[in-house]
């Protein structure tokens, strides 16, 4: 059987030990996997799991929201899966970690309930600890977690290798498929299971274009003066904008962008956030319009404007900026400022050479995104951050003087030693006068930088 990039050798003793320390409160430990090392970091200090007891969610009443066509494929890859070993226990979850279907031998299926790895059962990480389910909803790529590997030592006995899938839009978990085995099996992914998340993936995206296309065409059935300024998808990507909105926003740029991957965003999350929000209000009121000031997070200057969904059979797959009422006719819809901030830790959790360290934010000098990854640059050398992602780093460190200078750049403010002008207007700057750092400020931050230190 193929194995795929789940596996990886686990040394269990040497692991039990690593555990047994890390959940003592000590921070360096070795030999662990560093998606392990990251989990295990959110149950101790972030969820406060308990890693003595093991209480998944219950069961709960009324249907599982979610994509039935996702489901009912993933359930036709966990039943190929489950064939073939009668100690394997597949299941299907939904978003949030609750199981919506397992498949299995009788024994296998015995035990797992035994274990609560039945249907309507809740193993979303910040519950449930380290486990295939739950975890693989909170990385980016799939995850194995072998025997003592699990947060909560109820679960020591069992492997499991676990994979999401995720919207192609805003890159949210869907389902996850997971795979779990008793005493000692671990369990992989055959190739053929494989191949067929592939093409459940291929089938999202090529929704998404739909959709995408959906959009556009509302956006452009109104044109005029009454008509929108531009259209942006769930996630708050621009799937269409017109000459007036590039105007009254620079940064917004002028066309249609019915693929995901091509489509504009802003530097930061204000725009994501408020679409969200408002996205789940059209979603729970049938007929809703609102409101919100978005004219900063687009690049310009305050301004409300109108939002009005676009829905495809019953789904909400985008919104209309600049339509309907910009003022206090409609529901506003709350900006970032508005909502309350969940506190913020006073230190940064990172990785290096599988050794956690719990680093003081004014240690951190800048923090660099290498896609989902992002690295910071610290008085103590180049780690890796347990936070993934670059916009969630930044709503992590934005408290401590942080500014986002740059797409894929956080710099402290407070740590900045030198600015460079290299001409027509694009800056640079650094943290270090002994090195030759050079990290770039796009062209719309550079005017923020500017005014921050008066030149």
């Amino acid at each position: 059987m193929a194995r795929t990039a789940l596996d990886h050798p686990v040394d269990r003793w040497t692991t039990r030990a690593a555990w047994e320390r890390f959940a003592a409160g000590e921070d360096d430990v070795r030999g662990v996997a560093p998606a392990i090392l990251a989990s295990w970091y959110r149950c101790r200090d972030v969820h406060n799991v308990d890693p003595r007891h093991h209480r998944p969610t219950g069961p709960a009443d009324g249907d599982t929201p979610g994509d039935g066509g996702v489901f009912a494929r993933l359930g036709g890859v966990a039943a190929e899966v489950a064939e073939f070993d009668d100690r394997w226990l597949a299941t299907v979850t939904d978003g949030a970690g609750r199981i919506v279907a397992s498949w299995g031998s009788s024994a296998a299926r015995l035990r797992g309930e035994r274990a609560r790895l039945t249907p309507s059962f809740g193993w979303d990480e910040s519950a449930s600890g380290t486990n295939g389910m739950g975890t693989a909803l909170v990385e980016q790529t799939p995850v194995s977690v072998q025997g003592p590997e699990h947060w909560c030592e109820a679960l020591h006995s069992w492997s499991c290798a676990g994979v999401a899938v995720r919207d192609q839009v805003s890159g949210a978990p869907v389902a996850s498929l997971n795979v779990s085995a008793w005493c000692g099996a671990v369990p992989v992914l055959p190739a053929a299971a494989v191949a067929e998340l592939a093409a459940i993936r291929a089938i999202l995206r090529r929704r998404a274009v739909r959709d995408g296309a959906e959009v556009a065409d509302a956006f452009a059935a109104r044109p005029g003066a009454d008509g929108p300024l531009l259209a942006v998808d769930t996630a708050g990507g621009v799937v269409a904008a017109g000459e007036v909105a590039h105007r009254r926003f620079p940064d917004v740029p002028v066309g249609v962008h019915t693929d995901p991957s091509e489509r504009w965003r802003p530097v930061g999350d204000g725009l994501r956030a408020v679409v969200t929000r408002a996205v789940a209000a059209a979603e729970a009121q049938p007929g809703w319009t609102g409101s919100a000031d978005l004219g900063s997070a687009l690049g310009g200057a305050s301004e409300v404007l109108g939002l009005v969904p676009v829905r495809v059979g019953g789904r909400v797959v985008g919104l209309l900026l600049g339509a309907g009422p910009g003022d206090d006719t409609a529901p506003r819809v709350a900006t970032g400022n508005d909502v309350a901030r969940v506190p913020t830790p006073d230190r940064v959790a990172a990785t290096r050479d599988g050794r956690m360290l719990l680093l003081a934010p004014a240690e951190i000098r800048f923090a660099e995104a290498d896609g989902h990854t992002v690295w910071l640059a610290t008085d103590v050398g180049r780690v890796r951050a347990v936070t993934r992602g670059i916009d969630r780093v930044a709503a992590q460190l934005a408290p401590f003087g942080f500014a986002r200078i740059h797409r894929s750049y956080l710099v402290n403010v407070a740590r900045i030693r030198e600015v460079n002008d290299n001409g027509r207007g694009a800056l640079t700057v650094s943290t270090q006068l002994t090195r030759n750092e050079r990290i770039p400020v796009s062209r719309r931050n550079a005017l923020v930088l500017r005014e921050t230190f008066g030149f």
